[in-house]
């Protein structure tokens, strides 16, 4: 019975079968190479690339770290993705916790909302700060995720 309960606070009708408190490390661990993709623009790969040209090493590395341009696809390209792959599997989980916590339909739907403004109006602000003369856009992952989030 008490697993017919749980189950029903689960969006997708299955119990989230971590103990409170526990992390999922396979879940920080693919956060972790997400945001190492990430990073791995400020590591200027094609830069060093372009010092050794002969280094199929490093010709891979600068490939793998920059955008696509219409045809294929590199681990850069599959940042945003991860991102919202990694919302999708963590949200049963959070929503779990916050039903356990005693919060109703209406909390959780006005968290979702909030959070997806401030994550809009964030990746909004950085792209206004990396390129001030740009005019608002949402082309980086911060907004995406926020535009996407509350209907995920």
């Amino acid at each position: 019975m008490s697993a017919t309960l749980a189950a029903m606070d689960s969006p997708i009708g299955i119990s989230p079968s971590i103990a409170p408190g526990v992390r999922l490390v396979s879940l920080d661990t693919c956060r972790g190479l997400a945001m190492l993709l990430m990073v791995s623009d400020g590591l200027r790969f094609g830069e060093v690339a372009r010092h050794f040209p002969d280094s199929h090493v490093w010709q891979f590395l600068a490939r793998q770290s920059d955008h696509t341009l219409w045809q294929g696809c590199t681990l850069w390209d599959l940042i945003m993705p991860a991102f919202l792959f990694m919302v999708g599997v963590s949200l049963p989980f959070s929503i779990a916790g916050r039903r356990r916590r005693g919060q109703s339909s209406a909390r959780l739907i006005a968290h979702t909302v909030w959070r997806s403004f401030v994550l809009v109006a964030l990746g909004v602000l950085i792209m206004s700060i990396s390129e001030p003369n740009q005019s608002p856009n949402f082309i980086n992952v911060l907004a995406q995720i926020g535009l996407g989030y509350t209907f995920v």
